[in-house]
Protein backbone atom coordinates (compact mmCIF):
# COMPACT_ATOMS: atom_id res chain seq x y z
CA UNK A 1 0.00 0.00 0.00
CA UNK A 2 1.11 3.51 -0.69
CA UNK A 3 1.11 6.20 1.94
CA UNK A 4 2.67 9.06 -0.07
CA UNK A 5 3.32 11.45 -1.58
CA UNK A 6 4.44 14.00 0.94
CA UNK A 7 3.21 17.57 0.60
CA UNK A 8 6.00 19.47 -1.19
CA UNK A 9 4.98 22.73 0.50
CA UNK A 10 5.56 21.31 3.99
CA UNK A 11 8.55 22.80 5.76
CA UNK A 12 8.16 20.80 8.96
CA UNK A 13 5.78 18.18 10.24
CA UNK A 14 6.61 15.65 7.55
CA UNK A 15 6.80 12.85 10.12
CA UNK A 16 3.32 13.64 11.43
CA UNK A 17 1.89 13.75 7.93
CA UNK A 18 3.67 10.58 6.86
CA UNK A 19 2.48 8.79 9.97
CA UNK A 20 -1.12 9.85 9.34
CA UNK A 21 -0.90 8.75 5.70
CA UNK A 22 0.49 5.37 6.70
CA UNK A 23 -2.29 4.82 9.24
CA UNK A 24 -4.96 5.96 6.79
CA UNK A 25 -3.66 3.58 4.13
CA UNK A 26 -4.13 0.65 6.51
CA UNK A 27 -0.50 0.07 7.45
CA UNK A 28 -0.12 -1.30 10.94
CA UNK A 29 2.38 -0.22 13.55
CA UNK A 30 4.20 -2.26 16.14
CA UNK A 31 6.31 -1.50 19.16
CA UNK A 32 9.87 -2.80 19.13
CA UNK A 33 11.34 -4.03 22.39
CA UNK A 34 14.80 -2.60 21.69
CA UNK A 35 15.81 1.00 21.16
CA UNK A 36 16.80 1.29 17.50
CA UNK A 37 17.14 5.06 17.23
CA UNK A 38 17.76 7.93 19.62
CA UNK A 39 16.75 11.51 18.99
CA UNK A 40 18.81 14.24 20.55
CA UNK A 41 16.89 17.35 21.52
CA UNK A 42 18.97 20.38 22.39
CA UNK A 43 18.48 24.09 22.82
CA UNK A 44 19.18 24.82 19.14
CA UNK A 45 16.63 22.42 17.61
CA UNK A 46 14.54 24.31 15.05
CA UNK A 47 11.31 23.00 16.51
CA UNK A 48 12.42 24.20 19.91
CA UNK A 49 13.88 27.60 19.09
CA UNK A 50 11.60 28.78 16.28
CA UNK A 51 8.12 28.71 17.72
CA UNK A 52 6.73 30.03 14.43
CA UNK A 53 7.54 26.63 12.93
CA UNK A 54 5.01 25.00 15.23
CA UNK A 55 2.26 26.18 12.93
CA UNK A 56 3.69 23.76 10.35
CA UNK A 57 2.81 20.86 12.64
CA UNK A 58 -0.76 22.15 12.90
CA UNK A 59 -0.91 22.47 9.11
CA UNK A 60 0.30 18.88 8.71
CA UNK A 61 -2.43 17.64 11.04
CA UNK A 62 -5.03 19.74 9.20
CA UNK A 63 -3.96 18.29 5.84
CA UNK A 64 -4.34 14.82 7.32
CA UNK A 65 -7.78 15.56 8.72
CA UNK A 66 -8.88 17.15 5.43
CA UNK A 67 -7.64 14.07 3.58
CA UNK A 68 -9.62 11.81 5.93
CA UNK A 69 -12.75 13.89 5.41
CA UNK A 70 -12.27 13.60 1.65
CA UNK A 71 -11.85 9.83 1.91
CA UNK A 72 -15.02 9.52 3.99
CA UNK A 73 -16.99 11.67 1.57
CA UNK A 74 -16.21 9.41 -1.35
Amino acid sequence: RRAGPFAPEAQMGDFIEGYMRARDSGLEELMLEDVVCMRRIHGNNMGYTDRDNRVEYVRAIKRGLDRRRGMAGG
